[in-house]
């Protein structure tokens, strides 16, 4: 089943400018300045600009979110590129203006909005769009990338975490996909699109780092637990946050520090495990996270519940310091050497204890990267012990354990 007029609503609004030159007051953003912008300075070098990127299935309300994080004082200056122009429900003419006397090149569909924000379509080559606009970067210190409904985020997350290509002048901050409460289970059902192997829908939930569980107020108590339970299915580890109209605080999805080690991962600790009258919403309260009070690991669906995309996730612990060179090793394995019946990794999300580190190190996997960077220190009497989280397809969770046992240090 393709995506239909229900799926495309009033919901998904279009992005409108407002004025981003004013003081933004008392708001977070003035009280704390983002760490990677303490430095920034049009006289020097300029650092790596943060990227979120934005998915979500046709209608869910990404250009919602998007028109929300343009009308908020936070104190960026946003540069908006979106991977299909005319599906942005087309920014209204009134609010552009046309680039003039440029040729055809990598910029030839963007628009400038009245507010200095800047727009572009791009259906293609991402990396040269991006090229072409870190030209212009002093004019911007945030960049948001809307994909298409249809899209599966993985290889366009993994392009702007790591292409060399760039030189560093972008860094992936966060995938935020945003979820349709009332049509998610519906969703999940549909078939995959031509030439892929998994619907789409399930991707963008397994590449999520936030999951925006929308439009909350058109769905009853039970139909939310059970949109709530497919998502921990299918990506246990991504902060789930239940909205109306995208209508959360933006400190979870904009500058989160997810890829550089110094942000929430999601897999530091046992989010059922929070205090009573606990009300962070990156703790996801009363789903089952699959693992039991003993420790022990299952998968995070019962076999008569998991969809038809057969995307689930699998948490490994261990409690020796890992040896990295078998650990790189056996990730090798899983991600680049692939066998028709054996697991089909999306993402992996670790924090890990590493033999002679005086540290925790994270590890990251996207599509079919990933990279170990340090983090924050131990701290005093703190067990040390590493925690995977694994998310794709035929993962089987035995077989898995053991090969992480076989990374253990000698």
């Amino acid at each position: 089943m393709g995506p239909t007029e229900r799926d495309m609503d009033a919901d998904d609004e279009v992005p409108m400018a407002v004025s981003l030159t004013e003081q933004a007051g008392t708001t977070r953003a003035t009280r704390e300045i983002p760490s990677y912008r303490q430095n920034l300075s049009l006289d020097g070098p300029l650092k790596p600009v943060p990227v979120t990127l934005i998915t979500g299935y046709l209608g869910a309300g990404k250009s919602t979110l998007i028109n929300r994080i343009l009308n908020t004082q936070h104190g960026y200056r946003c540069a908006v590129l979106m991977n299909e122009f005319g599906e942005s429900a087309d920014v209204e003419r009134a609010l552009i203006k046309e680039p003039e006397g440029e040729e055809a090149s990598p910029l030839a569909n963007w628009v400038q909005l009245e507010n200095g924000c800047i727009c572009c379509s791009v259906k293609n080559d991402m990396v040269k769009a991006l090229e072409a606009l870190l030209q212009q970067r002093a004019s911007f210190d945030y960049i948001l990338i809307e994909t298409t409904g249809l899209a599966n985020p993985g290889p366009v997350a993994a392009a702007l975490w790591t292409d060399a290509e760039l030189e560093a002048g972008v860094c992936l901050d966060a995938v935020v996909t945003v979820v349709d409460a009332r049509n998610i289970r519906r969703q999940l059902a549909d078939p995959p699109g031509e030439g892929a192997e998994v619907c789409e829908a399930a991707a963008q939930i397994a590449f999520a780092d936030v999951v925006l569980l929308n439009k909350e107020d058109l769905v009853s108590e039970e139909e939310l637990r059970a949109a709530h339970a497919e998502l921990a299915g299918i990506n246990g580890s991504a902060a789930v946050l239940a909205c109306a109209r995208c209508g959360v605080d933006l400190k979870y999805i904009l500058d989160t520090g997810i890829y550089s080690g110094t942000g929430r991962l999601g897999v530091e600790e046992d989010p059922d495990a929070c205090r009573p009258g606990c009300s962070d919403p990156c703790h996801r309260h009363g789903v089952s996270h699959g693992h039991d009070s003993k420790g022990q690991h299952r998968r995070g669906h019962a076999p008569d519940t998991v969809h038809a995309s057969d995307i689930w996730a699998v948490t490994l612990r261990c409690e020796k310091p890992l040896d990295l060179r078998r650990l790189r090793l056996w990730m090798d394995g899983l991600l680049w050497e692939r066998r028709s019946h054996g697991p089909d990794l999306f993402r992996v999300k670790a924090v890990l204890s590493l033999a002679g580190e005086g540290r925790r190190h994270v590890m990251q996997a996207v599509h079919d990267l990933y990279d170990v960077v340090p983090a924050a220190p131990w701290a005093e009497g703190e067990a040390r012990a590493s925690k995977l989280v694994l998310i794709g397809r035929r993962l089987e969770e035995g077989s898995l354990q053991r090969g992480l046992d076989e990374c253990v240090a000698s």
